[in-house]
């Protein structure tokens, strides 16, 4: 895509903040580096969290650390928003509870889970966690895979080949997109997408019903 020119790096962290200030600050990040949502924590002022961004044309890669929270994408966020994004989520440590569309998810290290900001979702870290983010324009993946929607809040596993070729890659282009230029750039994020399809497409083969039985009745 030739909108995909340049790599723009943010990098923020509650550290700096007196710690009675800090969650206050981390809902004012995650707010402007994500999509609007909403946190909660019981951590008070040992709260802590930090995140690193690289973005190029319409996609991201976000690195988040950040100590235990509740993390919610309300239908009244998603009235006020005209984003529409597809959120990729690998899971470096710790664990997550991803709840959307009646499914619920446990992600850990080495696995990965979608979420699409145009339906609510919950996200839950009941301790101190690690993840990468991988932030898409639903139509950049739709295109190539067509409706994914029965995929939200489904645990990708290590220990199938192909999900776990899938989040090698893509937390790996994570670390590489800044050190390769904008051309190359591109074309990593480009092979991710395909990659990330593929895996979708995959699992939705698996699911589905065999029609040869059903024609056979």
């Amino acid at each position: 895509d030739g909108s995909w020119r340049s790599v723009v790096t943010v990098v923020l962290d509650t550290s700096s903040c007196l710690p009675e200030r800090r969650l206050a600050l981390w809902q004012d990040i995650v707010c402007d580096t994500f999509v609007g949502l909403d946190c909660k924590s019981d951590m008070r002022g040992a709260f802590w969290g930090a995140v690193s961004q690289s973005r190029i044309g319409p996609v991201a890669f976000t690195q988040v650390d950040s100590t235990a929270q509740r993390v919610f994408r309300t239908p009244s966020r998603i009235a006020r928003a005209s984003e529409d994004y597809v959120l990729m989520a690998l899971g470096n440590s710790g664990v997550n509870g991803v709840f959307q569309d009646g499914r619920e998810a446990v992600v850990s290290a080495g696995q990965f889970v979608i979420y699409d900001t145009t339906r609510p979702y919950e996200l839950r870290f009941d301790d101190s966690f690690s993840q990468t983010i991988f932030q898409m324009p639903r139509k950049l993946l739709q295109q190539r895979v067509g409706s994914f929607d029965g995929l939200t809040a489904t645990t990708f596993e290590g220990d199938r080949p192909l999900e776990r070729l899938t989040y090698d890659f893509a937390r790996n282009v994570s670390r590489t997109i800044e050190l390769v230029d904008p051309a190359a750039a591109s074309r990593l994020l480009d092979q991710t997408l395909d990659l990330l399809a593929m895996t979708l497409a995959d699992r939705l083969h698996a699911r589905m019903p065999d029609q040869s039985a059903h024609r056979s009745a």
